[in-house]
């Protein structure tokens, strides 16, 4: 089935942009630096889509999802977490807390258009990359001060600071010794 020329539709995330790109984020950019496994994962499915598309020569296309919420949402991301835990009364943690958190916010039916659009696209490149995003970013703890608002609580924050160096230091020893 293709729908417009688009043979092949594939999710990515806005975490293959990493944490040190330039805002506002835009594809193509070359400045795409993982700072996760999932992230990593990601940026391989776009790479293998376009080699997919130009070994078969088919029409992809591709989404970049931020932080999508709404009805039927996933329990990890920050949203539920954070009321949740203000629902039960337990400690809120925020990671690496020294510089505030900003997160791109998508509502399920804002990113569904953004699907919808992709697949109506002639692709003017194999694997052609399009951002489905609010384009603004909101920082989390204002968020969280919003849901305290709504749900009458009063969260309880922890810090957790994670040294990144510690932790791929770590990972790298316990893969070498299995």
């Amino acid at each position: 089935m293709s729908i417009k020329g688009v043979s092949l539709l594939f999710a990515s995330s806005s975490t293959v942009y990493g944490h040190h790109s330039p805002l506002p984020f835009s594809p193509p950019s070359t400045l795409l630096v993982p700072s996760s496994v999932y992230a990593a994962t990601k940026m391989s499915n776009e790479h293998f889509a376009e080699v997919f598309c130009s070994q078969h020569g088919l029409q992809a296309v591709g989404v970049r999802f931020f932080t999508t919420y709404g009805p039927w949402g996933r329990p990890d991301m920050a949203v539920y977490s954070f009321a949740e835990g203000l629902y039960e009364g337990r400690p809120l943690r925020f990671y690496n807390s020294t510089t505030p958190t900003r997160r791109d916010f998508t509502f399920i039916s804002d990113a569904v258009s953004g699907v919808l659009l992709a697949l109506d696209h002639v692709p003017s490149q194999c694997g052609e990359v399009f951002n489905v995003g609010s384009a603004s970013s909101v920082e989390l703890i204002r968020v969280l001060r919003l849901l305290e608002r709504e749900l009458n609580a009063i969260a309880k924050i922890v810090s957790v600071f994670v040294c990144v160096c510690m932790y791929v230091c770590v990972c790298v020893i316990v893969l070498l010794d299995i």
